[in-house]
């Protein structure tokens, strides 16, 4: 593991770290200025501003105020602005900046962008930070094109296009933000927005290294493309359609006679799909969560905690470790001693650290929760005993940047706000982290111990 202490350029994940300080820093001042309040009557406080700040900037969406009512033109322009950076990620942009420009990559750089990217070997950065950017773009183009299409029978030409322009950013970078205070609930039935969306979020949320992978494949046969893409990019692919297909089933089983009942067919079709991509880890929501039961939520949370793809805009313990874990449960119970799965053999080192970071994230959440239970029960105004499970939904739904509420975070005494600020910042800086430090050279001991295996199970 990294030490504590230690320059920028020995341990380059830390440039992460404070860039995404600053940033935080500059993006609270922009929200807490004038310009940025709709109401003078009702300006936004620091800590509404700095919780604010965070959710954009990690990506998440959890929101204290309203972005549509209370915040102005200018302030929800500096909220996409910072979800954008955010997603997309400060280096990854700055980096492509100073290629454009002629500048050259130092060790450090380079190092920093194959953490983020997850790029391995021989890179042509240039070409990843091009194509990545030039995605993401195109992406959020065709997504707001389509939007604004569809908002423009019921708005302004210029209100549909600011607001297919704001969900279309926001949609791929898994934030969550949306200038309706009831969020997507208005089209829960609608085709058009609920699928656009959706391919928004799973199209960020796949990783970045999946998307490249995929590109690379563009000139060869459809049969071949899917045998010559990476293990990665498989385990992704087929991870999340079997999370997405799975939530989709189980939501429509847990909710049929509960919140779908009396539901048109298209209701009770798009309603668990969204539900389902929603959860991983975007933030809208085309149902009030707190009319979920209680499986509907104990399924949300599991698929909040799992997230998305490493590298990508979503947060999570990532698809990867879920199936890396599943896939070496699978093989102990058969006997095998190693992992292997498309004619490829998953390193043990890569199964140790998928069991490291959902045990970081399981520590975290728990730690989280306890901490807000100790407060509430305290300082606040909500009995620990009687929202156990809406404590949790938050708690996890801040770690793992996803942005869904059950109505709670409004009720939330302050310092309960500051633990989900902090809730939010690990969850969106610690994959790259705890990754970074765990790739770092390891340093055998000189004095080796005789080996002894504790029971287990």
């Amino acid at each position: 593991m990294a030490k504590i202490t230690g320059s920028l350029s020995q341990y380059p994940a830390r440039v992460s770290f404070v860039a995404f300080v600053l940033l935080i820093l500059l993006g609270t001042v922009l929200l807490c200025a004038p310009a940025s309040h709709a109401k003078a009557e009702q300006p936004i406080t620091w800590l509404e501003g700095l919780f604010t700040c965070v959710s954009s900037v990690c990506v998440t969406g959890l929101t204290v105020r309203s972005t549509g009512n209370d915040f102005s033109l200018f302030g929800q322009l500096v909220i996409m602005v910072l979800c954008q950076i955010g997603g997309l990620g400060i280096l990854t942009i700055t980096n492509f900046v100073m290629l454009q420009f002629g500048g050259a990559l130092d060790l450090r750089d380079k190092r920093l962008l194959k953490e983020t990217l997850g790029t391995e070997g021989a890179v042509n950065f240039r070409w990843v930070l091009k194509n990545v950017l030039f995605y993401t773009l195109i992406a959020e183009f065709l997504g707001a094109f389509v939007l604004f299409v569809r908002f423009s029978f019921e708005m302004t030409w210029l209100q549909a296009a600011w607001h297919a322009v704001f969900h279309s950013v926001t949609a791929f970078c898994n934030a969550g933000f949306s200038l309706n205070d009831s969020n997507l609930i208005a089209y829960q039935s609608d085709w058009t927005v609920i699928l656009t969306i959706s391919l928004l979020v799973v199209g960020g949320g796949l990783g970045f290294p999946v998307i490249l992978d995929l590109l690379r494949q563009q000139r060869k046969p459809w049969g071949e493309r899917f045998d010559s893409l990476h293990l990665h990019s498989k385990l992704i692919l087929l991870g999340t359609g079997a999370l997405l297909l799975g939530g989709t089933l189980s939501f429509m089983l847990f909710e049929w006679n509960d919140s779908l009942r009396g539901k048109d067919w298209q209701s009770k079709v798009l309603i668990p799909f969204f539900q389902s991509v929603t959860c991983r880890t975007a933030g809208f929501n085309s149902i009030d969560q707190a009319e979920l039961n209680g499986a509907s939520l104990f399924l949300s949370i599991f698929l909040m905690l799992v997230g998305g793809g490493p590298c990508s805009t979503a947060g999570g313990v990532k698809v990867t470790a879920l199936v890396m874990l599943v896939l070496k449960s699978l093989g102990s119970l058969s006997g095998r001693a190693g992992i292997t799965v498309f004619r490829r053999t998953i390193p043990q080192g890569s199964v140790d650290k998928a069991t490291t970071v959902i045990l970081f994230y399981v520590f975290i959440a728990g730690s989280g929760l306890l901490s807000i239970l100790t407060l509430e029960d305290s300082f606040g105004g909500i009995d620990g005993r009687q929202n156990f499970l809406p404590c949790l939904f938050e708690v996890v739904s801040a770690l793992g940047t996803v942005g869904l509420s059950v109505n709670m975070t409004t009720q939330l005494s302050d310092l309960s706000l500051i633990v989900l600020i902090l809730l939010m910042f690990i969850g969106r800086l610690g994959p790259i982290t705890v990754f970074a430090a765990l790739s770092l050279p390891e340093h055998d001991r000189a004095l080796k111990y005789v080996s002894e295996e504790p029971l287990v199970g």
